[in-house]
C-alpha cells in the first residue's frame, strides 16, 4: 500500500502505528457517545478494524485523526442506532457526568436531553458534523480543527456556523414534537 510522500507501508503495521498513536484519543470519543467503557472498547476496536479494510480511502494528505474518529462516530451512532429494548437504550444514553451546561437536569430529562442530541448529530451533514463535535465535544479551538482537517480555518467557521443553524433547526422540531 502506498501512503503518501511515495513510501510503501504494510496496512497492518500503519493501523498498529495508529492504534498505538490514537487509540486513546479514539475510545474517549466512543466513551462519549456510549457512556460505557467496555463498549466504547468494543467501537474503538471495530473502529480500528474498519480503518484497516477502508486503508486505501484515506486521502494522501488528510488527516488520519480526523478520518479515524469520524469512523468511531458512524460505528457509536450505528450501535446506538441498532440498540434494542428500552434497558438498552437507558443504559446507552444515561448521561453519567451530569454536564448539562449548567441546567439540572431529572434523569429523564438528561436521557431525554442525550437522545436527542445524538439523534441530531447522526442526521447532521458529515463534514458539519465533524467540525461540530470536534468544537462542542473535543473542545477543539477553530485552528485545532483547520489544521487536524487540513481545511481553512475560515471553512471551519462557516461549518460551524451552519452545524449551529442546523442543529438548533433540529432541536426546534424535536421540541414541537415532544
Amino acid at each position: 500500500m502506498k501512503l503518501g510522500w511515495g513510501e510503501w507501508v504494510d496496512p497492518k503495521k500503519q493501523v498498529d502505528v495508529w492504534y498505538r498513536k490514537y487509540g486513546e484519543q479514539v475510545w474517549r470519543r466512543c466513551r462519549y457517545y456510549l457512556r460505557d467503557g467496555h463498549a466504547a472498547w468494543d467501537a474503538t476496536q471495530d473502529t480500528f478494524m474498519k480503518a484497516f479494510t477502508a486503508i486505501d480511502t484515506l486521502r494522501e494528505n488528510a488527516s488520519v485523526l480526523a478520518w479515524l474518529l469520524t469512523i468511531a462516530d458512524r460505528t457509536c451512532l450505528n450501535k446506538i442506532r441498532s440498540s434494542r429494548g428500552v434497558k438498552g437504550r437507558m443504559e446507552v444514553l444515561d448521561h453519567e457526568d451530569g454536564d448539562t451546561g449548567g441546567v439540572s437536569l431529572s434523569f429523564e430529562g438528561q436521557v431525554i436531553a442525550r437522545h436527542v442530541a445524538i439523534r441530531v448529530l447522526s442526521e447532521m451533514p458529515d463534514e458539519l458534523r465533524d467540525v461540530g463535535v470536534m468544537r462542542h465535544m473535543d473542545g477543539m479551538r477553530v485552528n485545532e480543527i483547520a489544521e487536524a482537517l487540513g481545511i481553512a480555518e475560515k471553512t471551519v467557521a462557516r461549518r460551524l456556523a451552519r452545524f449551529m443553524e442546523i442543529a438548533m433547526q433540529r432541536l426546534q422540531l424535536q421540541g414541537s414534537e415532544m
